[in-house]
Formats: structure tokens, sequence, C-alpha cells
């Protein structure tokens, strides 16, 4: 049987003796009695559990700056604040979310390669002293960051980020560190930027480097080609950078879909700590920052739906649900697989079928020749999983469909965390 067994996410979801789906401690059908279906459901100790794990793995003190486009709702976010857990942001939004929670403005990085003016100047201005560091994607930016910030009467935090040219074997779509991708800087524009223009650059203070290869990465081997590259070159620079303090190694483990095997966490630390760690040349004198998001809240997410319709043709046979690429975008743009689970009392008999959503568009598959338990009816629930990370953050209104609900569990409680959009909430900016 297809269906991805229970035990393989037994920290968070269980079945009751009428087989029914329960994330921690709540059955998936109270949540849908309350929002509706479909609705994203996190399990908030999964979430933390991995955040801790996370940061444990290192045998010295490290920041994690959660990449909240993987998922940016609020009380995601407080969950991780409370956890001390930094963040990384790419927009003036992201950034505007965590004011909304109080987050020092030390404990926040901001990437991207298209900030525009008034998003810099926020970042100058925020909370007392501003952000902690602008990852700079081009001279271009450097050179306007460095114009703002002087006429802001700033003196702009920033770290270079490094394009590495290194192939981290994902989707293309989601690769950022070769030749190709519109990220980062080449070695030589980095050298170029410290021995010729940073000395005219009055209003920047470069204190470090980044670097991010792509995301969904499964091959460790990838981030030691990275790290090393990236060590290499600030190594023979650090005698020209002054106020040198941090390296942001980003973020990119991949998580277990289908049949991925998962970079272990003890692992990649090693590797890191192996290049920029207190045991190497660098002797302490460098704070480690990372990025991660994916992994920290992916496998911490299911998508709640419900079977509408099923449909047999002449040589399918098709199983309809009530969410589709509007709510998930990822099998639809990267041709990612999610497992799912059925809801209610199973014969241990399958049939193959092809989960759709009921989005006008053929690419609206979640998955093809899915093998399901027999008992499977219309009204039954579904649980399609790992969908914590870029999953509601790249939900739309195609087809005029309203945005899910939202919620959080804890053990044997939920609270919703954002409500079920309303047809007026489609047109509640459109005029006539």
């Amino acid at each position: 049987m297809a269906e991805l067994p229970i035990s393989e996410h037994k920290t968070m979801l269980s079945r009751d003796e009428k087989d029914q789906i329960q994330i921690e401690s709540v059955l998936l059908s109270k949540i849908a009695d309350v929002v509706g279906t479909p609705f994203y459901a996190y399990s908030e100790n999964e979430l933390i559990g991995r955040f801790q794990r996370f940061r444990k793995s290192f045998k010295e003190p490290i920041e994690i700056c959660f990449a909240v486009k993987a998922n940016s709702n609020l009380a995601i976010l407080n969950s991780l604040k409370n956890q001390s857990s930094g963040f990384d942001i790419v927009s003036g939004g992201e950034l505007f979310r965590l004011s909304k929670i109080g987050v020092d403005g030390k404990k926040i990085v901001f990437s991207g390669v298209g900030k525009k003016e008034k998003e810099i100047i926020e970042g100058l201005h925020y909370g007392e002293n501003g952000i902690l560091s602008f990852n700079v994607e081009s001279f271009e930016e450097l050179v306007a960051i460095n114009h703002i910030a002087k006429n802001e009467n700033k003196i702009a935090p920033i770290c270079l980020r490094l394009n590495p040219d290194v192939d981290a074997k994902t989707h293309p779509y989601i690769s950022t560190g070769l030749t190709k991708n519109k990220f980062g800087l080449f070695k030589d524009e980095i050298v170029a930027i410290i021995d010729e223009h940073q000395a005219q650059l009055k209003s920047i203070k470069i204190i470090g480097l980044s670097v991010h290869i792509g995301s969904q990465i499964t091959q460790l081997d990838a981030f030691e080609n990275a790290f090393k590259k990236t060590d290499e070159l600030l190594f023979s620079l650090k005698d020209r950078l002054p106020h040198l303090k941090m390296i942001d190694l980003g973020g990119g483990i991949g998580i277990q879909y289908e049949s991925e095997k998962e970079i272990s966490y003890q692992n990649y630390a090693k590797v890191a700590e192996k290049f920029f760690g207190s045991q190497s040349h660098w002797q302490g004198s460098l704070k480690l920052y990372f990025e991660p998001g994916r992994t920290i809240i992916g496998p911490a997410g299911i998508l709640g739906s419900r079977v509408l319709y099923q449909k047999k043709s002449s040589n399918r046979h098709f199983t309809i649900i009530d969410s589709g690429m509007n709510d998930l975008m990822r099998p639809s743009l990267y041709q990612g697989h999610h497992k799912v689970l059925f809801d209610g009392k199973l014969s241990g008999q399958t049939f193959k079928t092809t989960v759709v959503g009921p989005i006008c568009e053929s690419a609206d598959t979640l998955l093809e020749d899915y093998e399901i338990d027999l008992n499977t009816r219309p009204g039954d629930l579904v649980a399609i999983l790992n969908c914590g990370a870029y999953g509601f953050s790249m939900a739309n209104h195609y087809n005029s469909h309203p945005r899910c609900a939202e919620v959080l569990v804890n053990q044997d409680q939920f609270k919703v965390i954002r409500e079920p959009e309303t047809y007026s909430d489609l047109i509640l900016r459109e005029q006539i």
C-alpha cells in the first residue's frame, strides 16, 4: 500500500480505535467541524522539537534565523521567537510581520535580490538599532544601500552573498548557487568590492559573508563543497575585513516527501563546524548563522481536505478532493510529491486512483496512480503530509477560491491562527 505508515509521523500523527487520524491528540474531524475544509494544521510540539534538535546538533552556540518565506503565520513565528529564534526575511512585508510579534532587530537578516528603497529604509530603522544584516546580492544593490544609508544617517551592516557555483542537485526552480542563477556575487566580484570599493562606501560595514545554494537539498556533499569555497574566500580576505564577525551558511536541508534520504542534523553540523567552528582555523572568531525553514516546519504541517467525488473514466480512476493547486502549489510548480492519509475505517485492500483538486487546470494533480484503501468514499477526510513549508505561504485565489484556515495544535487542544476567508475577502480591495 502506498499510504505512508503512521509510524513515520508518530510524533504528531496517529489513528484512534476507529482509524480516524489525529494530529497530536486532536482528530482531523474535530478541526474540520470548526473551520471546514480545506485547512492547514500544524503540530506545535513537532515544530519546536525539530527546532531544538537542529540547535542541539551543534557543539557550540549558533544563531538560527528561521526562513520566514517557508511559513509566515504570526503564531508560527511567535512560537519560534519563544525558542529564541532569529529570522531570515526577503521582503518588507515579512519584516512587518516580525514587528508585530516584537522580534529584536539584531535577530533579523534581510536576504533577496530585489530589495526596494522603502524596504531598505525600514530595515535601517527597524526597532532601536536596525536589523542585524542586509545580505547583499549584487554590487548595484550594495551601492544603493550605501546611498540610502547615507541619506538616513545610518551605517548599514552587510553580509556579501557568495554564489559558489555549486550544484545543489535539487529542482532547478529552487537551486540558487549556480552561475546561471540570479542570486549572489561571484568570488571575483566580492574581491573587487573589498579591494576596490569598500573604502569609498562610507555608509556600509561589511561584517561577513553569506551563502545559500538552494532548497530541498538531500546530499551533504553539496553543502560541504559550498562551505569549503566560502571558507577559502573568506579566509583569504579576513585581514581586509576589519569588522568581520559572522558567517551566514543559509539553509536548504531537505525533508522526506517520498523516498528521499534526509541529511541528519548531526552530520550537517559536523560539516559546518569543520570549516567554521572553534576547532577550525577560525578558532571561534566567527558567529555561525543558519537559515533553516522547510526542515523545521515542513513535516510539522498537514493540509486537511475532503473527498468530493470518485470519478471513473474508460481507463482511469480519479479521486477529487476539495483542496487544489490554489492551496498547495508544490505539486504543480515543482512536481513535488506529497503522500496522503485517508481518514476512516481501513479494509486493508487497495486500488489505484489519481488524486486531483477542483482547479480548472490539468496541472492540479496531487498524485497519479496512487494506492488508496478500498473503503474510501466521498466525504472522507484526507491528510496531505509535509505541507508545513511553502504550503499556505504560496496559496492564492486562483479560480476565486478563498484561502483556507490555519490551526495550531498542541496536545489535545488547537487554536485557529488564521480564519478561513469568505467570498467577501476575495473582492475586499476591488472597485467597479
